[in-house]
């Protein structure tokens, strides 16, 4: 069943995530799940308990770094029919970022492949990290209208439209994979970081883990299948 998670014991503050159907939960990372006669959808859930409300509320009812089931069954939950696509697409876009990483097991290709440029890699370089940028950026703009549209229903509370850009936990925001670097330092990194990806997904095409004639995992010692049978 799909659900939500969060993370018990925090550093960063109180965020959830969605868990998708077929997955565990445990003590570390307890679950939230809804029944199809419930008021709320798990998309109201992910809405309300990743607003800026409830972070807010978190801090004061959880000072320490723990998030106890007993706490989060505290937090609010809305209903905002409007926030429910919103919230959709933060979980895609989350998901299409994730699955950038070779460590994901939806992981197709390497990115740069998908915008090999005619002239050299310098322009594929550019045109990945444009991409990336807008990805970001769209994340933001959804999260930023989350937070307008739960704050709005308050009338007597400090308003934080604010967002903290580097509380967006993608891996190609470079706020949140390089904060504590200059700002003028992210370009650089970034291209750093996408060419150590393309080194990585060659010598994982060199070792038949992938192909270039096929996205995804290609050789795992599947089932004792040659190498060959799978391409």
């Amino acid at each position: 069943q799909e659900g939500a998670t969060w993370t018990v014991v925090s550093t960063a503050g109180f965020a959830v995530r969605y868990l998708p159907r077929g997955f565990t939960f445990d003590q570390g990372g307890s679950g939230i799940f809804v029944s199809t006669n419930d008021r709320y959808s798990i998309w109201d859930v992910l809405s309300s308990l990743n607003s800026s409300i409830v972070y807010g509320v978190a801090k004061l009812l959880c000072p320490t770094l723990n998030y106890t089931t007993g706490d989060v069954r505290k937090f609010p939950i809305w209903k905002f029919e409007c926030l429910e696509e919103v919230t959709k697409e933060l979980v895609d876009i989350h998901k299409k970022d994730w699955d950038s990483s070779e460590v994901s097991w939806g992981f197709q290709r390497n990115a740069l492949l998908d915008e090999v440029a005619e002239t050299n890699i310098e322009c594929s370089l550019e045109k990945c990290l444009t991409k990336q940028s807008e990805l970001v950026s769209r994340a933001i703009e959804l999260e930023t209208l989350n937070n307008k549209v739960i704050e709005k229903s308050f009338d007597n509370v400090e308003k934080e439209n604010m967002l903290d850009v580097s509380n967006i936990t993608m891996l190609v925001n470079p706020l949140y994979s390089f904060g504590s670097k200059s700002v003028d330092d992210f370009k650089p990194l970034s291209k750093s970081k996408l060419i150590s990806e393309l080194i990585s997904y060659s010598m994982g095409c060199k070792m038949g883990r992938f192909s270039l004639s096929r996205k995804g995992l290609v050789f795992a010692g599947s089932a004792g299948r040659e190498f060959d049978e799978l391409l």
